[in-house]
């Protein structure tokens, strides 16, 4: 007896001194007395921060909102209850998705006017908000789990890109990477200004999670979608769970795991516009593989890629893959379903379709050890793919530690087939024309959504480094592109300088153009501004088709762009070939070898905009049909005192079939330097202001063929020579602005020259003499009627027909003196009596009417 009654003494004791060090369950207020910080006692209306056992109630309109840093570790608390009666919002800060998060030990209740949300990211993941609930977790009708807009403003990794239509779980509008986990989203969303991609929210409950509410991690301004993660015994509710993209950005990331759902709400992670959706994965706790659901509600040519997470590991297994509504899915390597389901007009690609690579991948990148192509460890296979193999690159950053570089030196590589996908593979082959080292591909190279080739960046004024790709055929997806832009000369060039530069064209400062119109090879000039990068060097020799859906870029910034050599069968696509440049330098050249011809993309070498702006670069076809090919000279620059010179280094001959002249272009014939359109050949000027050809002293246009102007002021500049051969012809069409007057341009010898421009006034320099070898034919319309100016009322202009009569119907004609020659300016003899058109006086040798004085009968 004696034993038990000191035993329950020490156990009293012994309790009491436990209780002693306890701190018992209270209620904490949150008052926001001082300011918004969560861990300081005055905030809180019992004067005690929050402790473990005590139940945290937030509810109140008050001006300073509470934020709880989470720097220093996790934060634990008996229970939460926000904003049942009142506006409140808990702003968790320094969270991520690990340690640095809210533990509540019971149950979690956001009322309908309660709002848990995170701070705004700035450059980089700092700001998330997780979540840890050991109890059940209700969000009512109107509460609110919101983190819209505070992603951060760029992307993981370089490629992401800037501007409207950002990427998270799809493609955006503009060229950039998907990155982020299917199976563990916990990413945030990224945009190129503040405030603008979805955050990121991790709810972990033990209990029941009911969603009445929403969960929202969707973008503002020109953002993707971020993302929500969700783990619970069972989630159920009518509300919404969404990570939607905004301005032509992808949606973002969804992924729930449970145990038991009954959740009717909607989820929903749609792009914006042209953004593609992202990326809603599902698994029951229960089940061995989950399903991954992919929906949009918008019209895009993006893609939704799925990249495995794990690339270098086990396989994601999935039990099905659902493109809904008009989502497009591109499935990845490393990736299996048992179905792969498509509603209404949804679409699923994977590798292994007729139009891909059309077969699995023998190997795919890994990067496990390093950046070299040649080292076995960082293919899937172990070894280091060869001639009959069929080879993936894919990922990026997020989901590779080390990207590919292949370096092409002293002997060529071959593969089967290539493929890459949401990755950048750079391959760096040599300047070396007469050995041609180059990638050899015996079936297709794919550059499938998000899939980009390149060049390392020379760095000097050196070349070092181009792109040189020989395969069977070549299909860039709209997302896939070859990125040379910026990549070619840090300095120096035939066309270097101190502010700008030149290559296909002369740059602001007129350095020197220079290399081939009809085989482009060589870097881009660059000038001396700190900064600068001319575009780099691109060859593709495809003995099939060419589809360029993506884009083939060179672009320079503060110099020149660079060169694009394309031959191939058949030129097709909808993408974009360029060789812009972005400052006060001139384009850089692109030439396209092709039998048939249905690309319906846009291709340039515009001339930059700084200063005054410079010339374009030059843009040459070459159809099989065509013996000599075609020239485009393109700028859109307002204006340029420079030019499109054929060569500034060196004397050219050039001979074109076509020439056409565009924009702001400008083209000019050097001294020394010729240009001849030949028979059945055809020169365009298009209406611009700024649009003409000039031929220089000493420099020799020869048109055997025909041009065809508008007529604007100084559209057509001869101080050299133009010849016009026997047969050719000059076409003028008349300015087509209203109010616009055209002009017929001197100084060299007609052969054929026709106006046909019906209600259109023309006007011939007064004094001058304008000698037609062939024949000159004037056509106008009734109630139309052409009307021939001198430049100078009252003072004649001289017509010198040399061969035989004019021809001329519905004009009215003024100052024309056509009597330095046996021939007069006649029409046909047909309908005497009609009044087909007017003699406005002080003409001589135009023969007006037969009976009637003051109008031009037609004579057969």
């Amino acid at each position: 007896m004696e034993t038990t009654k000191s035993a329950l003494l020490v156990r009293a004791f012994l309790l009491i001194f436990a209780l002693s060090g306890t701190s018992f369950a209270a209620d904490r207020n949150w008052s926001g007395s001082v300011s918004t910080d969560w861990h300081v006692p005055l905030n809180w209306a019992e004067s005690s921060v929050p402790e473990a056992n005590d139940d945290v109630i937030i509810d109140g309109s008050v001006t300073h909102q509470p934020t709880l840093d989470l720097s220093e570790g996790p934060i634990t608390i008996a229970s939460l209850s926000i904003g049942t009666t009142k506006a409140s919002t808990l702003t968790f800060s320094y969270g991520d998705v690990e340690t640095k998060k809210l533990i509540v030990t019971g149950d979690v209740l956001i009322g309908p006017s309660g709002i848990l949300t995170h701070s705004v990211n700035a450059t980089e993941e700092t700001h998330r908000l997780f979540l840890d609930v050991g109890g059940d977790m209700e969000i009512v009708n109107k509460g609110l789990i919101d983190t819209q807009g505070k992603g951060f403003t760029k992307g993981p990794d370089e490629m992401t890109g800037s501007g409207r239509g950002q990427s998270h779980g799809g493609h955006g509008a503009v060229t950039a990477l998907v990155y982020g986990s299917i199976v563990n989203p916990v990413s945030i969303g990224c945009s190129d200004v503040n405030n603008g991609g979805g955050g990121a929210i991790k709810l972990h409950v033990a209990g029941s999670l009911l969603i009445n509410g929403t969960i929202s991690s969707t973008a503002k301004a020109r953002g993707a979608g971020g993302s929500v993660l969700i783990d619970a015994d069972t989630i159920a509710g009518t509300g919404s769970i969404q990570v939607n993209g905004n301005t032509a950005s992808s949606g973002g990331r969804i992924a729930l795991y449970y145990n038991s759902k009954t959740f009717t709400g909607k989820t929903t992670a749609d792009g914006a516009q042209l953004g593609a959706a992202g990326t809603i994965f599902t698994k029951n706790k229960n089940e061995s593989y989950g399903h991954l659901s992919v929906s949009n509600t918008v019209v895009s040519s993006n893609f939704t890629y799925l990249i495995n997470p794990n690339i270098s590991g086990e396989p994601l297994h999935l039990q099905s893959i659902t493109a809904h509504d008009k989502a497009r899915i591109f499935v990845g390597v490393n990736i299996t379903a048992d179905n792969y389901v498509t509603e209404k007009t949804g679409l699923i690609k994977k590798w292994s379709d007729p139009d891909m690579l059309g077969a699995n991948p023998d190997t795919w990148w890994t990067g496990t050890v390093d950046t070299n192509w040649y080292n076995g460890a960082n293919w899937s296979s172990g070894t280091v793919p060869g001639p009959g193999t069929i080879a993936v690159v894919e990922g990026r950053y997020s989901y590779v530690e080390h990207m590919p570089y292949l370096a092409i030196e002293n002997k060529n590589e071959n593969l089967k087939a290539l493929g890459v996908g949401n990755s950048i593979l750079h391959i760096n082959c040599p300047f070396d024309e007469e050995n041609n080292w180059r990638l050899i591909l015996n079936e297709d190279l794919i550059l499938a959504p998000g899939g980009f080739i390149a060049h390392c960046t020379n760095n000097t004024s050196a070349e070092h480094f181009r792109v040189n790709i020989e395969a069977k055929n070549m299909h860039i997806d709209t997302r896939g592109g070859i990125e040379l832009s910026k990549r070619g000369r840090s300095s120096g060039g035939l066309g270097g300088g101190t502010s700008t530069a030149s290559y296909g064209g002369q740059g602001f400062h007129k350095n020197a153009s220079h290399g081939s119109i009809v085989w482009p090879i060589i870097l881009g000039s660059a000038s001396s501004r700190a900064g600068n990068v001319s575009g780099g060097a691109g060859k593709f020799v495809i003995t099939g088709v060419a589809n360029i859906d993506g884009f083939i870029k060179t672009d320079g910034y503060l110099s020149t762009g660079g060169s694009i050599l394309l031959l191939c069968d058949t030129f097709s696509g909808l993408g974009t070939l360029t060789a812009n440049v972005e400052s006060g330098s001139s384009g850089g050249r692109i030439a396209i070898y092709y039998r048939e011809k249905t690309f319906t993309g846009t291709i340039s070498a515009y001339g930059g905009i700084w200063g005054g702006g410079s010339a374009s670069g030059t843009i040459y076809e070459k159809p099989e049909h065509l013996e000599h090919g075609i020239l485009i000279v393109l700028n859109n620059v307002s204006s340029t005192p420079v030019f499109t010179s054929l060569n500034d280094v060196e004397a050219v001959d050039c001979i074109f079939d076509e020439i056409l002249i565009s924009g702001t272009g400008k083209l000019l014939v050097g001294a020394d330097d010729s240009l001849t359109l030949p028979e059945d050949g055809i020169m365009i000027i298009e209406e611009n202001d700024q649009a003409s050809v000039n031929v220089v002293e000493n420099g020799v246009f020869n048109n055997a063929g025909t041009i065809e102007l508008p007529g604007k002021e100084n559209s057509l500049n001869i101080e050299g020579n133009l010849n016009n051969f026997p047969g050719s012809l000059v076409r003028y069409t008349g300015v087509s602005a209203d109010e616009q007057d055209s002009y017929i341009a001197n100084g060299f010898d007609y052969y054929n020259l026709e106006i046909d421009a019906p209600g259109k006034t023309f006007y011939w320099n007064a004094g001058e003499v304008y000698n037609i070898n062939g024949q000159l034919a004037v056509f106008g319309e009734p109630d139309e009627r052409v009307t021939v100016r001198s430049t100078i009322d009252a003072e004649q202009w001289f017509l010198n027909l040399t061969a035989m009569p004019g021809y001329a119907e519905y004009v009215d004609v003024k100052d024309s003196n056509a009597g330095l020659n046996k021939y007069e300016l006649v029409g046909p003899s047909e309908n005497q009596g009609w009044n087909s058109s007017i003699n406005s006086g002080n003409n001589i040798n135009w023969v007006f009417g037969i009976q009637q004085t003051g109008t031009l009968y037609k004579l057969r």
